[in-house]
């Protein structure tokens, strides 16, 4: 028996439960899956079992399903018991011939045993044609045979542990399904307490939720009681850090379910500010969340069309999160009476006026109470709802001086924890000096307490990375000697950063205010003076000046389109000895910079004309060269002999370098990015490089990565290898002994296919969790049992690898593409038989040409979105039916192809297309995926004769997103049975261009 799951995400109501603790004071275990559904197959597989997964996946609700009818092995049993431990709520459904499978026996025990635990397990037990108390008592012909059998087999422990299962779930409460009780009621009934005990893993995470909840009841009064149909809009305007954001959060999470589509857009005047099409960003972001889909606007007028078109067929409930004047209603959305009349907007923002052209109701929350201010501060302050005694008069003196205000009450209690009544005092009094309404000067507090070195890492945050990723700032933090994995702790643990799920900084704009001002603030006229430039303004400031200035430590200037000052940016650097970061762009940088820098740490010059040479490398970090024209014999390269403190070299897309660079005298390289350095060619030498963690020689004619015998033993700390279309020859012989590589990227272009031993086995380290190749053959991929995405292409023939396939129970994209050789024929059958994992999100197979070939089964892959299927020669393709979460489908060359079976079931459908499928004659009906269907493409199926149900499919999409050439038999059947011909649709829906 094996399980498979969809991805998908619910909306839901506050739980009851079976369980034996209050499943509201228990979290539910986060696992891959929230329901494991358990049934025997026979018995009701393809109806009630069927009807109940459906209706899960629909909910986009991760779902563990039976398919008893396939084999289990060893690794797949354990599989199963472990996504038990992890999986939330377990429906059991229990009908006549579940005793008689040993193996939904064995499932049943260990959800009891986890249910028993009380960690937030719940079990939904449905009595399907059997009664509970015949479950419990276990006294019927069916359960006394069954258990009659099993005596035969099992040990008494275990088949006591089975027995104490079904009678611990027949005491349950559940639905017991009868010739009298309607399946689609029970079925309902389910889905609703499932949904009721996940609805807290969908909420979004709120910073407090102290004294919440009348916010929310007013908020919720506020959205429901409309004065007339066009007031959709509900602003909350308040002072920055009173908690506007939190109370949106917490509406969101609040009433989201009772939309059937919703999207909270964070920072939203951050994403406007932005120079190059903030409105579109924003309208990319809305789109893509609404819709489910990957989605990137080319401009606004496109954004609207689809917005009106397509989000706006929704009720939807979007969020628009710290909203100011540069926010423009009309250009990101359109109209506002686009939208239902059911559909709702919250905007939270500092300035009223951004409100005022709209009919809508405003929300100013209160002052928080005294009694709600601190218990916030004391959380942070002492990790507990209450102060102890002994601090309590100075915990609320704390809270009055605040003004109990949340973000001061949070920053500062946080900058209290665990310090001496001695700090405590001298704290209060600082606080009580500063004039109430200067909400910066009081966050000001918890900066002063920073060390030197956590200070300049806020400063730099503040002024240049919020948003970016932190490798390249830790890299020269460290090698400015600023300990930035405690310093970023510690800004972390004081509330003054986050780092999001992106790796990316994240600073609340009190905050980043805060650090621009404390720049700012000692010389608000000279900004030569500053330690930090990252304005284009105050940078050609200092461009014309004449003087040196020692105080700049960090500078940024990208001079895209900028006339003035292109040929003063290196006479600048050299007016600016204390400069440890400089980042410029597009610029033109001509002249010589020897003896000048010498702090620099890190230098990030992209797509430069020309970059300057003879600057001093022994204290950089970071050199960062990106797109920049650099040549083999650019005097820069000198500096590197010396760079023992280098950690990251980036040349990725110098395309005028031919040789790499020698960086034997760099001990401490750790990120290494050559990719697409068109002209490099030959050795690349990197045993010297024993730090090394990334390489990247992708899309160079790198041919070798040199360093004698027993390379991989220097490289132990290496964790990625890309060489994507490349001309690496080979890899080295010892590879396997690579611990530490996760991922390992080699595809050889066409130009150099020749100089690769295709026959030269590749073994592989076991903890890979990415591999793409081509034209290789591997000794086995049975080993790699974390691996999650696998890229074949152009491989030797390997029968027993497409075997090993099945086994990669964590694997989610396979993309296979056969050679084109008759060598490959045997490969190529093998296919017919191979098991896929159920575990697949995404699958691409292309040029299975051989005749005698068939496609292997679909069964159970219930996860897959993606199915890309390329010039092959199948005949038929088995039924698509189990596909129920699949997106996107493309078929492309496909000569033999007649008929396809189960399109008509894809409610998830995305999009859809094909080409090139000379015997295709009739697509089914599109009616189950017309609502999600947003592109249709058929060009050249010559004998293409009907699309069924075209008419009703037409109406649902806009005719640009239907494309249909090529196609000369084609007849548009709709629902009363009239025809036309292609040429008559032609002119009427059907868009001709390519």
């Amino acid at each position: 028996m094996k399980k498979s799951g969809v991805q998908a995400s619910a909306s839901l109501k506050e739980p009851s439960s079976p369980s034996p603790s209050d499943p509201k004071q228990q979290s539910l275990p986060v696992g891959e899956y929230e329901v494991f559904l358990s049934f025997r197959g026979p018995d009701i597989r393809d109806s009630f079992a069927d009807w109940v997964y459906r209706g899960l996946v629909r909910s986009k609700i991760r779902t563990f399903r039976d398919e008893e009818d396939l084999q289990r092995g060893e690794k797949m049993e354990h599989f199963l018991l472990r996504a038990i431990v992890e999986t939330k709520i377990y429906v059991p459904i229990i009908s006549p011939k579940y005793v008689d499978s040993r193996w939904c026996l064995q499932e049943l025990a260990k959800m009891v045993e986890c249910w028993k635990l009380g960690k937030g397990h719940v079990i939904l037990p449905i009595f399907y044609f059997v009664a509970p108390s015949e479950v419990k008592k276990q006294e019927s012909v069916g359960f006394k045979s069954a258990f009659k059998l099993y005596g035969e087999k099992f040990d008494a422990a275990t088949i006591g542990q089975w027995k104490e299962a079904l009678k611990q779930v027949g005491e349950m409460k559940g639905w017991h399904v009868t010739e009298h009780v309607g399946q689609g009621t029970v079925i309902n009934e389910v889905f609703v307490q499932i949904e009721s005990h996940l609805r807290n893993s969908y909420k979004l995470a709120t910073d407090e939720l102290v004294g919440i909840n009348s916010h929310v009841e007013k908020m919720k009064k506020l959205l429901n009681h409309v004065d007339s149909a066009s007031q959709k809009i509900v602003g909350i305007h308040g002072m920055s850090g009173t908690g506007k954001t939190t109370i949106a959060k917490a509406v969101y999470n609040e009433v989201s379910a009772q939309f059937d589509q919703s999207c909270f857009m964070e920072d939203v005047r951050r994403i406007l500010s932005t120079e190059n099409g903030g409105d579109v960003t924003l309208q990319t972001n809305i789109i893509s969340s609404i819709l489910k889909v990957d989605s990137q606007v080319r401009n606004v007028g496109e954004g609207i069309n689809i917005i009106r078109d397509r989000v706006c067929r929704h009720k939807v409930l979007i969020v628009l999160d710290d909203v100011d004047e540069r926010f423009d209603f009309d250009r990101v959305f359109g109209r506002l009476d686009y939208f239902s009349t059911e559909s709702r907007f919250i905007i939270t923002t500092t300035d009223k006026r951004v409100l005022i052209k709209f009919d809508h109701k405003l929300y100013e929350p209160e002052e928080m109470s005294h009694e709600y201010s601190l218990m916030l501060f004391s959380k942070h302050a002492f990790g507990a709802d209450h102060p102890p005694g002994e601090f309590l008069d100075r915990s609320e003196k704390f809270v009055e001086a605040a003004s109990r205000l949340p973000i001061a009450l949070k920053v500062i209690g946080s900058l209290l924890f665990r310090r001496d009544m001695k700090f405590w005092d001298a704290k209060l009094a600082e606080l009580r000096s500063i004039h109430p309404t200067k909400v910066q000067e009081r966050l000001r507090i918890s900066y002063n307490e920073l060390t030197y070195y956590e200070k300049q890492i806020f400063l730099d945050i503040a002024c240049f990375f919020v948003g970016e990723g932190k490798e390249i700032p830790f890299y020269m933090w460290d090698g400015c000697g600023y300990h930035p994995e405690g310093g970023i702790d510690s800004l972390l643990m004081k509330s003054l950063i986050k780092i999001n799920e992106k790796n990316q900084f994240w600073m609340h704009d009190h905050f980043r205010r805060l650090g621009e001002h404390i720049v700012h603030e000692d010389y608000p006229q000279q900004s030569f003076k500053r330690s930090r430039i990252w304005s284009n303004e105050d940078a050609l400031e200092i461009l014309r000046a004449r003087r040196s200035y020692y105080r700049v430590e960090a500078l940024r200037i990208d001079m895209r389109n900028m006339i003035e000052g292109q040929d003063g940016v290196v006479p600048l650097m050299k007016k600016l000895p204390g400069l440890r970061y400089l980042e410029v762009a597009y610029g033109r940088l001509v002249g010589d910079l020897k003896e000048a820098l010498p702090k620099l740490r890190c230098l990030r010059l992209r797509h430069c004309s020309s970059v300057p040479a003879n600057f001093s490398m022994e204290e950089l970090t970071v050199l960062e060269l990106r797109g920049s024209t650099v040549k083999d014999d650019w005097k820069g390269w000198n500096g590197l002999l010396g760079a023992r403190q280098l950690k990251v070299v980036d040349l990725s897309s110098c395309r005028d370098l031919e040789t790499p660079p020698d960086l034997s005298r760099c001990p401490s390289l750790q990120v290494l990015n050559l990719s697409h350095c068109s002209a490099m060619k030959g050795q690349l030498p990197i045993s010297s490089l024993t730090e090394l963690r990334q390489l990247n020689i992708s899309r160079t004619k790198i041919t070798e990565l040199s360093g004698g015998d027993n390379l991989t033993t220097k490289l132990q700390k290496l964790q990625t290898i890309s060489a994507l279309d490349s001309a690496l020859t080979s890899l080295p012989a010892d590879l396997q002994h690579l611990s530490s590589l996760k991922t390992l990227e080699w595809t050889t272009n066409s130009r150099n296919a020749t100089n690769v031993d295709h026959n030269k086995l590749l073994f592989l380290p076991a903890g890979l969790t990415r591999l793409t190749l081509s034209r290789t053959k591997v000794a086995n991929l049975s080993d790699l049992e974390d691996l999650e995405e696998l890229r074949f292409e152009h491989c030797p023939p390997q029968t027993s690898i497409l075997e090993d396939i099945a086994r990669l129970f964590k694997l989610k994209t396979l993309m296979l593409r056969f050679s084109e050789d008759s060598s490959s024929q045997d490969d190529q059958r093998a296919i017919t038989t191979m098991a896929l994992p159920l575990s697949l999100t995404r699958l691409h197979v292309s040029h299975c040409i051989h005749r005698e070939t068939s496609f292997p089964s679909l069964v159970g892959l219930t996860r897959l979105t993606e199915l890309y299927l390329i010039e092959f020669s199948f005949l038929e393709i088995p039924s698509l039916n189990q596909l129920v979460a699949l997106e996107t489908l493309r078929i492309l060359k496909a000569p033999n192809l007649v008929n396809l079976d189960g399109l008509e079931g894809l409610e998830h459908l995305i999009y859809l297309t094909f080409e090139n499928c000379g015997a295709l004659k009739t697509i089914p009906s599109l009616r189950a995926s017309s609502t999600k269907l947003q592109k249709l493409v058929i060009r050249r199926c010559p004998r293409l004769t009907e699309i069924q149900e075209f008419d009703k499919l037409k109406k649902s999409l806009p005719s640009k997103l239907i494309r249909i050439r090529e196609c000369p038999s084609l007849v548009i059947v709709d629902e009363e049975g009239s025809s036309s011909g292609q040429d008559s649709a032609r002119t009427s829906f059907v868009s001709t261009a390519g």
